[in-house]
C-alpha cells in the first residue's frame, strides 16, 4: 500500500509540473522512488545590445579623413562616418569646417556617434 501511495503522489506531482511545462523522471539510480528533475541545460538569450539614435546638431569642425570615412566634431562630440553613411541635402564632399549640420546615429561607449544620416543644412551651402 506504501508503494501506491508513492507512486500516485509521483503522478500528482508529475501532473503539476507537466502543466508547468517541466518533464519529470524517475532516475534508475534514484532507488527511492522519488520522482527526480532531469538535468537540462538551458540556453541563455541573447540579447541584442541596445541602440539608440542620437542626434547632434551644430557646425563642423576639427574635420579629418578622406570620404566617405570622415571624422569630426559637432558641439564637443566626435562623429564618423563610413561608407553607409546616408547624407541629405549635399554630399560627403560638401562637409567642410564650419558647416552646419544634423547628425544621426549611434553612441558608441566612447561617447563618440557613428553617423547612420548627416543632413547639411541648407542655409550653409
Amino acid at each position: 500500500m506504501k508503494r501506491h501511495l508513492l507512486v500516485a503522489t509521483g503522478v500528482v506531482a508529475a501532473t503539476i509540473v507537466f502543466g508547468c511545462g517541466r518533464h519529470i523522471s524517475r532516475d534508475s539510480s534514484d532507488r527511492s522512488g522519488s520522482p527526480t528533475m532531469p538535468s537540462v541545460p538551458v540556453p541563455t538569450p541573447s540579447v541584442p545590445p541596445r541602440t539608440t539614435e542620437t542626434i547632434v546638431t551644430g557646425q563642423v569642425s576639427t574635420l579629418s579623413g578622406t570620404c566617405p570615412a570622415i571624422a569630426f566634431a559637432v558641439a564637443a562630440t566626435k562623429v564618423v562616418t563610413s561608407a553607409t553613411t546616408r547624407f541629405e541635402d549635399g554630399e560627403c564632399r560638401d562637409i567642410a569646417n564650419g558647416t552646419a549640420v544634423r547628425v544621426s546615429g549611434v553612441k558608441e561607449a566612447s561617447g563618440s556617434i557613428t553617423a547612420t544620416r548627416v543632413a547639411i543644412e541648407r542655409s550653409q551651402r
